[in-house]
């Protein structure tokens, strides 16, 4: 084959460069690399540093751990965090709350059980969106024996939240939803359907592994650093009418020039 035609391929580092001339190594200079640079999502981006160690950034809620207590001055970004965060204990210390007053400044819940007396009352920062405890008594004077199959504040996210914290443990596991509602129901006395544990196991997925949004996001940022490490590395990426992933292509270099060797 024609050495003109493994350039083209990307082939790029025994060509000969004239004076003055820069190299272009790592990069696809393809005839259709050059009809799409005027679109091409990976032209004139700067070098990407390789990442030293994994990043986790903290979730978007506060995660209660078996051990974790909720006490007087505890602060909590808004309100909404506030309230995951008293569902999450209430699933595992295996009791209900009800609301006895609720508004954008105040929020106060007590134990469902009638004259039990733990109960909670916070307050919000004005002029922030932050709740502080104000009041808190953790001792409930109710019967630990009662038992909530069909618990009020076991939600797809206060469930995934505790099965994503067992799926980080057991890596090798494969979760099936029925296997789920079993283990679940074991472990905190819950009835759980297949529904139920379907959405469970997929906000635990993206507690894990990030949204698909943030997937396909780092996407344009992965094949940028695939074709600079490899060599005639060839990636497109495709988007719809409204900007959006249609679809992608990529070849690792080594593979292409194989091929077309054997050819």
């Amino acid at each position: 084959m024609e050495e003109e035609n493994l350039y083209e391929l990307g082939r790029l580092a025994d060509k000969t460069l004239s004076d003055g001339e820069e190299s272009n190594e790592g990069w696809s200079e393809d005839v259709f690399t050059h009809g799409k640079k005027a679109s091409d999502i990976f032209y004139g981006m700067p070098p990407i540093p390789d990442c030293p160690d994994p990043i986790v950034d903290p979730g978007p809620f506060h995660s209660l751990h078996p051990n974790d207590e909720m006490f007087v001055r505890q602060m909590y970004d808004n309100k909404q965090q506030l309230i995951f965060a008293l569902s999450l204990k209430a699933t595992r210390e295996k009791f209900q709350f009800m609301t006895n007053h609720s508004n954008k400044n105040y929020y106060e819940v007590h134990c469902e059980t009638k004259n039990c007396s733990w109960r909670l009352y916070e307050k919000r920062i004005v002029p922030t969106h932050q709740f502080e405890i104000r009041t808190f008594n953790n001792v409930h004077t109710c019967s630990s024996l009662q038992i909530h199959p069909n618990h009020k504040h076991a939600n797809k996210k206060v469930m995934g939240t505790i099965l994503h914290e067992i799926m980080g443990k057991t890596h090798s596991k494969v979760w099936r939803p029925n296997e789920i509602s079993r283990d679940l129901n074991a472990l905190m006395e819950i009835n759980v359907n297949y529904k139920q544990a379907w959405h469970a196991k997929q906000h635990a997925m993206e507690l894990l592994l990030g949204s698909s949004e943030e997937c396909f996001s780092k996407l344009p940022i992965y094949f940028h650093n695939l074709k600079r490490h490899n060599l005639g590395t060839v990636a497109y990426i495709q988007t719809d009418s409204k900007d959006c992933f249609d679809h992608c292509f990529y070849a690792i270099g080594s593979t292409v020039i194989q091929k077309l060797v054997a050819i």
